[in-house]
């Protein structure tokens, strides 16, 4: 390395973070990197690391997350005195996933949507059970709309042999997404009827949530059966989890028409 060479790098080296020692030049000048290996000095780039400034707006993704994580889970605690089975990290796990995907999907709308079936029972789909195309809606008021429907229940329902009554549950529930204020508490409406061939009624059910504007809604829906073998005096409930599905089958953001 010629001599002027040097008399420029120590002119820069009082600019920047670099150094010359035993006759080698070591650190940086501008995004270049001087090094020195067995005697031979080499250079290359500086990384290009990119850091997020401090006042820079968090990612949706990571918003949505914390809103799933923090509000979402206690929307499910309330929940769960509903569910007939014991209900596991995975569960919540599983749940969080389905409400960070249908937070992100609905929370710019300014309509209320039904989204993607979850099933909270992981061993049985409520698609494989219910085969009622039910539509499932939140009003201006506030209030879900569960529209069913006429039913046949052998037709349109799956059930365990020896089924002789169906129940059917639905759980409506609205969370608000902040602090200090006064949460909902579910409401709930429940149908039940004969396993026969006597069909039941066309109908809707109304549940008033008593939401806010921009809180988030979700509805739980359950079934139990009850059944009776030959030999039994009188029926009794089918307790066995991989026949009791439970699933979430819609959620939006409560908005108000301009």
């Amino acid at each position: 390395m010629s001599i002027s060479i040097y008399a420029v790098i120590l002119y820069y080296q009082t600019l920047f973070m670099a150094r010359i020692i035993n006759g080698n030049f070591s650190g940086a000048i501008g995004n270049v990197v001087f090094y020195t290996v067995n005697g031979q000095t080499y250079a290359r780039s500086m990384p290009n690391t990119k850091q997020s400034a401090k006042n820079a707006p968090e990612k949706p993704s990571v918003t949505a997350f914390k809103t799933a994580s923090k509000y979402g889970a206690q929307l499910l605690r309330k929940l769960r005195p509903f569910i007939p089975f014991p209900l596991t990290l995975t569960h919540y796990n599983a749940y969080r996933s389905w409400l960070i995907t249908s937070l992100r999907i609905h929370q710019d709308s300014a309509i209320t949507h039904t989204t993607t079936l979850h099933n909270v029972n992981m061993l049985i789909s409520l698609r494989d059970i219910w085969l009622v195309p039910s539509r499932i809606e939140l009003t201006e008021k506030a209030e879900v709309q569960i529209h069913l429907p006429e039913i046949l229940p052998q037709t349109h329902i799956v059930a365990p042999p020896y089924t002789t009554q169906v129940q059917v549950t639905w759980i409506a529930l609205a969370q608000t997404m902040t602090e200090n204020t006064q949460q909902q508490q579910p409401q709930v409406a429940t149908l039940q009827f004969a396993y026969s061939n006597n069909a039941v009624a066309a109908q809707t059910l109304v549940l008033p949530t008593n939401a806010s504007p921009n809180d988030w809604w979700v509805v739980l829906q359950l079934i139990r059966f009850t059944y009776q073998l030959p030999n039994m005096p009188e029926p009794a409930e089918q307790l066995q989890p991989q026949w009791l599905p439970a699933a979430f089958v819609a959620a939006g953001t409560y908005q108000v028409a301009q």
